[in-house]
């Protein structure tokens, strides 16, 4: 059916982002060169690393990396047809590979798939075409939905914290470029005398004990442990890995040396600070990546940040705000999520039943021609 071939070589250095041709790899497109390997209409499987197995399309003129397997159909086959076919075929499941997960070329080759006549792949790559176009777009929307549910949830944040909940209470300019106009009754003052951070605590491997107390890296919680040195409630944030990410704590928990946790809340309430530091943490995470290749955040970096502060009760009230409404649009996020899967697995299912005949595309098509639906 077709012939398998990784693509070439190429180094970094020559992959750019205003060349001419793409240049694909093992998934997708990796950028674009000054040459190209192959010109025509392929799929592409790619064959190392953890996505190998993913299946990916190219037409016109292309580099095709190593990391990419170029299917180049044979005695007349398809080749959107036969991207359909490798995509409902679950490649990956073939890996050979533990520690470098690869695909093997002889092992794709012997697969064994049901093979239509030459028109009959044109119709089911049509009818294919056309369906996994609407279920992308409606997988774009909701994509979009996230993002303007995020950028919302953001916004909500940053407003409670620095300006309160009552819309008529007088502003005053905080002078402070990142604050803009504040609460006139708010304090303007440095992190620092907010709360203190502390670096969590080194856990060597060897000494880990499994326990009821939650273990918390800058990635979250990675693990439990059988003592728990810091009461809570608490507030732990990213250090390095994921710098600015923001974790709250109801109860004792370990905190790993990956990341930070306040240590004390200076008599200012801990809900408060865990919201106060999320409006904070976009800005320290983009400040942090361009200072090295590793960014890391220590204490000294958060200590000068400027913030509003609100009285004791204020604080309570926004942080019972806060928790209320995010938790509503968290709720509708899952939702969107859960809807964008069940497209995924839509989509997955259309291209099997098509690829395998338990779609009779013929039928569709006639359907559609008489105004069908």
């Amino acid at each position: 059916m077709a012939k398998l071939r990784s693509g070439e070589s190429i180094t970094s250095e020559q992959i750019g982002s205003s060349d001419e041709y793409p240049v694909f790899g093992g998934n997708g497109l990796r950028g674009y060169t000054a040459a190209y390997t192959h010109e025509g209409d392929f799929p592409l499987i790619g064959r190392q690393g953890a996505l190998c197995g993913c299946v990916n399309f190219a037409s016109g003129r292309f580099w095709a990396s190593e990391h990419a397997v170029v299917a180049a159909p044979l005695n007349g086959h398809h080749s959107t047809w036969l991207f359909y076919v490798l995509s409902s075929m679950n490649l990956g499941q073939y890996s050979q590979s533990a520690a470098q997960p690869g695909l093997s070329v002889d092992v794709i080759s012997n697969l064994v798939v049901p093979v239509p006549p030459t028109e009959q792949q044109r119709a089911i790559a049509d009818f294919l075409d056309r369906e996994t176009e609407k279920t992308d777009a409606l997988v774009a929307k909701k994509q979009r939905l996230i993002e303007l549910l995020q950028e919302k949830r953001t916004a909500l944040i940053n407003h409670a914290v620095t300006k309160g909940l009552d819309p008529d209470v007088p502003m005053k300019d905080s002078s402070i470029v990142s604050l803009g106009h504040v609460a006139s009754h708010y304090d303007v003052r440095s992190f620092g005398r907010v709360a203190s951070l502390q670096r969590g605590f080194d856990l060597p491997a060897d000494d880990r004990e499994a326990g009821v107390y939650p273990v918390v890296s800058s990635g979250g919680i990675v693990d439990t442990h059988s003592e728990g040195p810091v009461g809570g409630p608490g507030v732990v944030t990213g250090r390095y890995g994921s710098v600015g990410s923001v974790y709250w704590l109801e109860s004792a928990f370990w905190p790993h040396n990956t990341a930070l946790y306040v240590r004390d809340f200076w008599g200012n309430a801990p809900r408060f600070v865990y919201w106060l530091l999320l409006s904070l943490s976009a800005g320290i995470a983009a400040a942090e990546s361009g200072k090295s290749a590793v960014p890391g955040l220590d204490q000294k970096d958060t200590r000068a940040l400027q913030v509003a502060v609100p009285p004791l009760e204020e604080q309570l009230a926004i942080a019972t705000h806060l928790d209320a409404e995010t938790g509503r649009m968290n709720s509708l996020m899952d939702e969107v999520r859960r809807a964008e899967v069940l497209l995924h697995e839509y989509r997955s299912a259309l291209i099997t039943a098509a690829v395998t005949g338990q779609i009779d595309v013929g039928a569709q098509k006639a359907r559609r021609q008489a105004g069908g639906p």
